[in-house]
């Protein structure tokens, strides 16, 4: 019997060391790319209003490093705190965190412009996103409770404080 048990347990354990950790995230960066009429808007509305270190990301979006941050960078599957400032190209705000309140997310359940912008800071940055529709929320407007929120198609400037990452 005890012949047995050794190999039993051998198998038992290389089984559990072979076993996937279920915390691991299965979320994908999203690969669209924003149209060059989007990017040529951007460019037009950073010239417009004087913004000249604006760097171009591969998908399109634009962003400024105002703070960088230390070297801990989220990816897509973090889990973030933040504070935010969420506005239009016209300087109207749609969304902030109140105060000198945070709040926190999933950066995989965010728009894709965040997916790409914020893993350019580190914990302690700031950044200013200029986040086309195609990488915001599209042609799809959103309502709550019947009254429009975001139009579709809409432009938008994020200026975002990450606090900490888990």
């Amino acid at each position: 019997m005890r012949k047995l048990m050794l190999p039993v347990l051998l198998i038992c354990l290389s089984f559990a060391a072979c076993k996937k950790s279920d915390n691991k995230c299965s979320a994908k960066e999203s690969s669209v790319v924003a149209s060059s009429a989007e990017v040529q808007h951007i460019i037009q509305y950073l010239a417009d209003s004087s913004i000249t270190n604006a760097v171009q990301h591969p998908s399109g979006i634009f962003y400024r490093i105002n703070t960088p941050g230390n070297a801990t960078k989220p990816n897509i599957c973090s889990y973030v705190s933040v504070r935010y400032v969420g506005k239009y190209f016209n300087g109207q705000i749609f969304d902030q965190t109140a105060g000198n309140s945070s709040t926190s997310f999933e950066l995989k359940e965010l728009i894709a412009g965040w997916h790409r912008g914020l893993p350019q800071i580190g914990v302690g940055g700031k950044i200013t996103l200029y986040i086309p529709p195609s990488l915001a929320y599209g042609p799809d407007a959103i309502y709550n409770q019947g009254v429009l929120i975001i139009p579709a198609n809409s432009y938008m400037v994020f200026d975002i404080e990450l606090l900490n990452i888990q």
